[in-house]
């Protein structure tokens, strides 16, 4: 199991639940983000990918190994270290900036990944949308851009709503072109996974599960669930 999986931070930024301190759940939850991005097929062995906000590197490791060259990018110093320390390549470079201009020309990716930091917690109104207007800035057209983000079914203070996220983003000229939840935020499974009651052995075979279960579900009012977002900028 990845090890950074179970380090803690003071902000949970470097994973995915900072309170599992055994790693069980996120290990799930990584294995099942890894196989939806999979299935997108949004990232080409010759692209030039940025993992923006990329934390300790988990998703920019995985990503070395599908395309030529991956950068990634975070303002946070501690998690930088740990990426270099932990998810480490030929192809991966990982880069500090000041949460203003991303540092990179014009159309310089071919496919950006943006993994639960298109949020009010790291970027409330106009940090927002800034943000979208420099992803806009450094993506080529034709270019993708992949985003996983929690969802709830009504107002919430740290996530933006379905229906805020899609308008943002075609203001910005980053069209939607597909969105499904991936995952609940409180399914039952997660817990008995959390306490090491299930094997990571079926791991595989319940993200398949929940993958398919979640296809057609929409948001729920009372929880979230986690979406996969797919923006494409044309010619």
């Amino acid at each position: 199991m990845d090890s950074t999986l179970s380090v803690k931070d003071a902000d949970g930024y470097g994973m995915l639940d900072a309170a599992d301190k055994h790693g069980y759940k996120n290990a799930y939850i990584d294995y099942l983000q890894k196989l939806a991005l999979d299935r997108e097929a949004a990232f080409k062995p010759a692209d030039v990918v940025l993992d923006f906000g990329c934390g300790v590197g988990r998703l920019s490791s995985w990503l070395a190994g599908r395309c030529r060259r991956v950068y990634g990018i975070d303002v946070e110093a501690d998690l930088l270290r740990l990426a270099a320390q932990y998810h480490t390549g030929a192809n991966v470079l990982y880069q500090a900036y000041d949460g203003k201009t991303i540092p990179f020309a014009q159309a310089y990716f071919d496919a950006i990944l943006c993994v639960r930091v298109l949020n009010k917690r790291i970027l409330p109104g106009e940090n927002f949308d800034w943000a979208l207007g420099e992803l806009h800035r450094i993506l080529k057209a034709p270019g993708v851009l992949i985003a996983i983000e929690h969802v709830y079914g009504r107002e919430q203070s740290k996530c933006y709503q379905r229906e805020e996220l899609l308008a943002s983003f075609a203001r910005h000229g980053l069209i939607c072109t597909s969105n499904y939840p991936i995952r609940k935020g409180h399914w039952p499974v997660l817990y008995l996974i959390r306490l090491g009651l299930i094997s990571p052995g079926f791991f595989p075979l319940l993200a398949q599960y929940e993958l398919g279960k979640r296809r057609h579900e929409r948001e729920a009012c009372l929880d979230y669930k986690d979406y996969l977002f797919r923006f494409e900028k044309k010619d």
